[in-house]
C-alpha cells in the first residue's frame, strides 16, 4: 500500500510543486524560490514528530553544519528559515540527477573510479573539518545536471573533536549494510569508519550486491565479523586488494585517510593483466599486433633487434605511451642473452631514476616512478630480491620523513608522502608505527582544538621523553565563557562597548580566569591552566598569538616590580648630619614585589602596564590558555 504524502505546508518565499522524500524527522519537498525563480529541495522538520526542543536544536546544528561545508561535491544550503506554521527549514539546490539508488548495478569501471574520487574528495574535506557523516550509501549521493556526484545529508553526522551527535533519532545511527562493524555495535567512530562505507558502495557498484547480508543490522554486524570480504568476478579481481583493505573489519587495517584511499583508486589498473594477456594472444594471433600492456593500446608487433632495443634506452624512450618502447621490445624478444643483458639494463635504468626521486624526497614523482618499475620488473621478470630491495629503501626514507615530520609535531610537510606508505607490502614495524602516530598529528596550520574551546598553536614540541606545549593564539571566546559563568552561576562581566567585547570573553578578574581554566580542562579532559609570563612572552615572540585583537590576558605567575624610593628632603638632611659625624648619608630604597597576576598583552608588552587580582574587571583584560601535550609513544623499530 502507498504511503499518503503529507500535508503541502506554506513556506513564505517558496513555491512548493511536489513531495520528494521522507527522513528520519524530517519531509523534503521540491519547491521554486521565488525570488530567484530557481529550484531548490525544502527540509523541513516534522514537529509532531520531532520529540520537542532537543531535535529542534539538533536540526538547527544539523543547518549549521551543512552551512559550513563548501566543496563542490557536497550539497550546500541556500537559506533558513520557518514555514507558516513555524516549522523548521532549510532549502538547498535541487539535483535534477536523482540519488545513487536507480543506479547501483554492475557499473563501466570508469564510472565508478570518477564516483569514488568525487566522494572521497569530499569526505576528505568534511574530515579535516573534525566531521564524520556516519551515513554513507546510494540514497545520500545526488547527482547534478553535469553527473558530477554530491554527498548529501548530514544529519547523522559527529564532531569528532567533541563528539558532539547532531541528529540521533531511534536506536540504530546509520543504514544496515553500509556501517562499518564497530558502528554497527554502537562503538565509537572515526573517519575511518566512513571509509568502510565508501568500500561498501564501491563493492555494490563492482558487482550489484552487498557484500554482507542479513535480515536485520545484528545478522549483518554477525556476517562481517564472521565472513571474509567476498571475492569479486574474474574480470574486476583487479579491485580486489582495494575491496580487501576498504573492508577490513579492524579499523587499523582499512585506508586512514581520504587521500591515502584515492591514492590507492588511482593505482587500480584499468583492466586485470590475465584479460590484457589473453588480448595479446587473440590479437598476435589474429592481425599480427602487440598490444602495449602499461596502456592497454595496440601497436604493430615487429620484432625489433638488440640495436634498436639500445637506441630506445639510451633515448630514455623506455615505457608506454612512447611508440615505440623498450620495454614492449623486450617483452616480445627472444629469452637470448643479449636482450636479457638488454632486460637488466632497463630495469636498472628504472631502478635509478626512482632511487633518485626516493633520495630527493620529490614524493609526487616517487608514486609515478615506483610503479613503472615494479611494472617493468615484473614484466621484465626480474629476480624478487631486486624489488624486495627497492622497497625497503624506500620504507627507509619514508621513516626518515615522517620522523622529521613528528619531531616538528606537524604533518604538513609529510603529507605527499602518506599516500606511499600503501606501496609498501607489508610495511616494516617501524614505518608502520611512525605512520599511525604521524596521522595523530596536527598540521600547524590547523592547530589544536578541544571540545569548542580556542584554537592552540604548538609552542613545544613534545619528544618521546618530555611533554610539549600548546598555546591559545586567540583569547577564550564570549560564547565559551559565557557557558562558564552559566554552569558556576555568575554573571559575565560588563563591557565596553565594542566589536571585540562580543567575540572573546573580556572583563575578567584574575580569579575568574583561573576558575574558568580548571572549569575547561573538565570539559575538554584536557589539563588547562592560564600561561606563566615566560610561556606567554615566548609564544608571542614566535608569532604564534597574533590572531586575536590587542589585548591583555591574565598569567598564573608574575613579573617583580622594581620599585625605587628615593628619600625625601628631611631623610636626605639626616643623612648629611650623619654623614658629618662618620655616619651613612640617605640612600634610595628599593622593593620588589608582586600584588598579584600581571596581565600581558597577546600582541607583546614591555611590561609596563600591569593589573592585580585585586583590581576590578577591566574591558581590556581576557583570557589565553595552555595546555600540555603528553609526550610521544615510540613507535617499534
Amino acid at each position: 500500500m502507498t504511503a499518503t504524502p503529507p500535508p503541502t505546508p506554506h513556506v513564505p518565499g517558496y513555491t512548493i510543486s511536489r513531495h520528494l522524500a521522507r527522513g528520519g524527522m524530517a519531509e523534503v519537498f521540491v519547491a521554486e524560490q521565488i525570488a530567484l525563480k530557481r529550484p531548490v529541495a525544502l527540509k523541513i522538520l516534522r514537529m509532531a514528530e520531532a520529540g520537542g526542543a532537543d531535535a529542534i536544536e539538533r536540526f538547527e546544528q544539523e543547518t549549521r553544519l551543512i552551512a559550513e561545508l563548501s566543496h563542490p561535491n557536497i550539497v550546500g544550503i541556500h537559506d533558513v528559515g520557518h514555514s507558516s506554521d513555524g516549522a523548521l527549514y532549510y532549502a538547498m539546490p535541487f539535483l535534477p540527477g536523482g540519488d545513487l539508488t536507480g543506479r547501483v548495478s554492475p557499473r563501466p569501471l570508469a564510472e565508478i573510479r570518477k564516483l569514488l574520487t568525487g566522494l572521497l574528495d569530499a569526505l576528505g574535506y568534511a574530515h579535516g573539518k573534525g566531521i564524520v557523516h556516519r551515513d554513507i550509501k546510494p540514497a545520500n549521493v545526488l547527482f547534478d545536471e553535469h553527473g558530477t556526484p554530491q554527498l548529501a545529508d548530514f544529519g547523522v553526522a559527529i564532531r569528532t573533536l567533541n563528539s558532539e551527535r547532531l541528529t540521533q533519532v531511534g536506536l540504530t545511527v546509520g543504514s544496515t549494510g553500509y556501517m562499518s562493524p564497530e558502528q554497527a555495535r554502537g562503538m565509537p567512530v572515526d573517519a575511518r569508519s566512513d571509509l568502510y562505507s565508501v568500500g561498501v558502495l564501491a563493492y555494490e557498484l563492482l558487482t550489484g550486491d552487498l557484500p554482507f547480508r542479513g535480515v536485520d543490522a545484528f545478522e549483518v554486524a554477525i556476517a562481517q565479523l564472521e565472513q571474509n570480504v567476498p571475492r569479486l568476478p574474474k574480470e574486476r579481481a583487479h579491485w580486489q586488494g582495494f575491496i580487501d583493505k576498504a573492508l577490513a573489519r579492524q579499523p587499523a587495517r582499512r585506508f586512514q585517510t581520504a587521500m591515502e584511499m584515492a591514492a590507492a583508486l588511482d593505482r587500480i589498473p584499468d583492466a586485470p593483466p590475465l584479460i590484457a594477456r589473453r588480448t595479446l594472444a587473440i590479437a598476435a594471433t589474429i592481425a599480427g599486433l602487440a598490444l602495449g600492456l602499461a596502456t592497454w593500446v595496440m601497436w604493430p608487433n615487429t620484432k625489433m633487434s638488440v640495436v634498436d632495443i639500445d637506441r630506445l634506452i639510451a633515448a630514455e624512450q623506455w615505457l608506454p605511451p612512447a611508440r615505440p618502447n623498450a620495454l614492449d621490445g623486450l617483452i616480445a624478444a627472444p629469452k637470448q642473452a643479449d636482450f636479457d643483458r638488454l632486460r637488466v639494463r632497463l630495469e636498472d635504468k628504472l631502478r635509478a631514476r626512482l632511487l633518485a626521486s626516493i633520495g630527493a624526497r620529490r614524493w609526487d614523482e616517487v608514486r609515478r616512478h615506483y610503479t613503472d618499475w615494479q611494472n617493468a620488473s615484473l614484466r621484465l621478470g626480474r629476480p624478487p630480491a631486486t624489488r624486495a630491495a627497492v622497497a625497503s629503501r624506500l620504507d627507509s626514507a619514508l621513516q626518515a620523513e615522517f620522523d622529521s615530520a613528528i619531531a616538528a609535531y606537524d604533518r604538513s610537510d609529510a603529507e605527499p608522502a602518506l599516500p606511499l606508505f600503501d606501496l609498501i607490502d607489508p610495511p616494516s614495524a617501524g614505518l608502520a608505527g611512525r605512520h599511525a602516530l604521524l596521522l595523530q598529528i596536527p598540521r600547524r596550520a590547523d592547530g589544536i582544538v578541544d571540545a569548542d574551546g580556542p584554537k592552540l598553536g604548538v609552542a613545544k614540541a613534545p619528544t618521546y621523553t618530555s611533554n610539549g606545549m600548546a598555546v591559545s593564539v586567540v583569547p577564550v571566546s564570549a560564547a565559551l565563557y559565557a557557558r562558564y559563568a552559566s554552569a558556576a552561576g555568575k554573571t559575565p562581566g560588563v563591557c565596553e562597548e565594542s566589536a571585540a567585547a562580543v567575540t572573546v570573553a573580556r572583563c575578567v578578574t584574575y580569579a575568574d580566569a583561573r576558575d574558568f581554566a580548571r572549569w575547561f580542562s573538565e570539559q575538554s579532559g584536557q589539563p588547562y591552566r592560564l600561561p606563566s609570563v615566560a610561556e606567554w612572552e615566548a609564544a608571542t615572540s614566535e608569532g604564534l598569538v597574533a590572531e586575536g585583537p590587542v589585548m591583555r590576558v591574565w598569567s598564573r605567575d608574575c613579573r617583580s616590580v622594581r620599585t625605587v624610593h628615593r628619600p625625601n628632603a628631611v631623610r636626605r638632611g639626616l643623612g648629611k648630619v650623619r654623614e658629618a659625624f662618620g655616619g651613612r648619608g640617605a640612600a634610595a630604597q628599593v622593593s620588589k614585589n608582586c600584588k598579584g597576576q600581571l596581565s600581558l598583552s597577546a600582541l607583546g608588552t614591555d611590561g609596563s602596564s600591569t593589573a592585580h587580582a585585586s583590581d576590578l574587571r577591566s574591558a581590556d583584560i581576557g583570557i589565553g590558555l595552555v595546555r600540555e601535550i603528553d609526550a610521544l609513544t615510540r613507535p617499534a623499530d
